[in-house]
């Protein structure tokens, strides 16, 4: 398991989350959209710094990868080089950063819902954040055992792929009605809560007595909608790589610019009108290709370079139908 490699990823993450909640997210404020790109920004270069760590680390063995790593390449059944573990973190990285796409049009939908106040999106934000990141990291270490167990369990990955193409076919959008969903309607028989928010708190008092506040009905359903992207998610970076280091990393740094990327975004994303399509064709040829390479991968390289160019086409075909109308 690599328990230095994965101590000091969980180390990062976690300051990384409290930078941000003492910084960014303590009080209630709008992010524009040049912090947002800003913030973007920074979060790739995390991302590329990790990506020299893990190149060094899986170059030069130092913390004795060499034993545990030979599932890792399972082309020629030898340990990952630093080479190939990069290609393969990036990959994972770019293709959830591209499926964290349909997240942002789910959010948008729930925030508009709600009303929430627009001084209280980017803590609403960062809650999500950190339950996504819990999720994930059980989901990923769960599936990589199932993987190196169960040799079958790509198909049932392939088909999970499959049917999340009609979940994002049918993404909720402004016209949901959210409180019909079980998760609000089971907080709400569970627990009283509150009708309007109190700041950033998820939780308030009224007369004396504990309630939740909207913003924990939104987080709550932002978590539960986080296990139906990572029928995508986690699949797909298990058709990359079989390291669960590495499909957790680039996985983790991806979620992680989501609050950046949805303020860089969202205003924009309405015009993406072919933004469902490219998703669903990306996932599409990952299913297909997890089908047909499921005894030796296909390499990492194709799939990064086939993704950035379903996203390339999609978005370029979105302006010119924005021009054009």
């Amino acid at each position: 398991m690599m328990p230095q490699l994965w101590a000091g990823l969980l180390l990062l993450l976690a300051a990384m989350i409290l930078i941000e909640l003492g910084l960014f997210s303590r009080r209630p404020r709008l992010i524009t959209p040049t912090e947002a790109l800003a913030s973007s920004l920074i979060w790739v270069v995390t991302a590329a710094g990790v990506a020299l760590v893990i190149a060094r680390v899986y170059d030069s063995n130092l913390l004795g990868l060499n034993l545990e790593a030979a599932l890792s390449n399972p082309i020629n059944n030898l340990p990952l080089t630093g080479a190939e573990a990069v290609v393969q973190f990036v990959t994972v990285y770019v293709t959830e950063l591209a499926l964290t796409l349909d997240n942002i049009l789910v959010i948008a939908a729930l925030i508009a819902f709600f009303k929430v106040p627009p001084l209280l999106v980017s803590r609403v934000l960062f809650w999500g954040i950190v339950v996504s990141l819990v999720l994930r990291l059980g989901l990923i270490l769960g599936a990589g055992a199932l993987i190196e167990r169960y040799a079958w369990m790509v198909f049932v990955f392939a088909s999970l792929l499959l049917l999340s193409m009609l979940r994002t076919l049918l993404l909720p959008d402004k016209r949901t009605d959210f409180s019909r969903r079980w998760t609000v309607r089971l907080i709400r028989k569970l627990v009283p809560v509150s009708p309007m928010p109190d700041g950033p708190k998820l939780f308030t008092r009224i007369n004396g007595r504990l309630t939740v506040t909207p913003l924990l009905l939104i987080v709550a359903v932002m978590g539960v909608a986080d296990l139906t992207y990572a029928a995508d998610s986690i699949p797909a970076a298990f058709s990359i790589t079989t390291d669960p280091f590495l499909a957790f990393a680039g996985n983790a740094l991806a979620i992680l610019s989501l609050r950046a990327l949805y303020f860089a975004i969202v205003n924009l994303v309405d015009r993406f009108r072919f933004l469902k399509l490219t998703l669903v064709a990306i996932m599409a040829f990952i299913a297909v290709t997890t089908i047909i390479f499921h005894q030796q991968k296909l390499a990492a390289e194709i799939t990064l370079a086939v993704v950035v160019s379903l996203l390339a086409v999609g978005v370029g075909a979105s302006v010119l139908a924005s021009i054009r109308a």
